[in-house]
């Protein structure tokens, strides 16, 4: 059995106040009952080194049988998560008032990403194989995946055939891929 993450410092509830040191993380506000992980992701990346350790640490390990199951790392489901909160987060995402992010978005969007994030395209590319991220049709496995997990959602029309030959590591940085 995993050890249960647990709060290491004050950390105020943001419906109530109450201090959630020493709760767990999968736990509720004792005061308001608000999921303990909602204001754990509500303070802002590098503000508390040890929060943010505790959110990875959570992170981790909610994606480690996803990961297993779509045969990648825990890095790649990461990558793949925030390159698809990015890509949502784009105004050509926002249809009809409802974002939604086809699959060619989400590879454009893991160029983009992937460029600023690792800086060197070559480096990129290692990682993003040993990651076990070498095609289009990667991205989407894992992508449905979390979607079967309730992670991510999907419109019925959606489908892991969108992701076919959209990119290959060869052809990921092309321009026109």
């Amino acid at each position: 059995m995993s050890a249960e993450l647990i709060i290491p410092c004050d950390l105020p509830c943001i419906e109530c106040g109450y201090n959630l040191r020493t709760r767990p993380v999968e736990g509720l506000c004792p005061e308001c009952a608000h999921p303990v992980l909602k204001t754990l992701e509500a303070v802002p990346p590098g503000d508390d080194e040890e929060l943010d350790d505790v959110l990875l640490a959570h992170r981790r390990k909610r994606f480690e049988p996803i990961a297993a199951k779509a045969g990648c790392t825990v890095d790649a489901v990461h990558l793949v998560r925030d390159v698809c909160h990015h890509a949502a987060a784009l105004p050509a995402s926002i249809e009809q008032g409802v974002r939604h992010v086809s699959a060619r978005q989400i590879c454009e969007a893991l160029r983009t990403h992937v460029c600023f994030y690792f800086g060197d395209i070559d480096e990129g590319k290692e990682l993003l194989a040993e990651w076990g991220i070498r095609s289009s049709e990667d991205v989407g496995r894992i992508i449905f995946t979390m979607v079967e997990a309730k992670l991510m959602a999907a419109r019925p029309e959606d489908s892991l055939a969108d992701f076919s030959g959209l990119f290959t590591l060869d052809t990921l940085f092309d321009q026109d891929s």
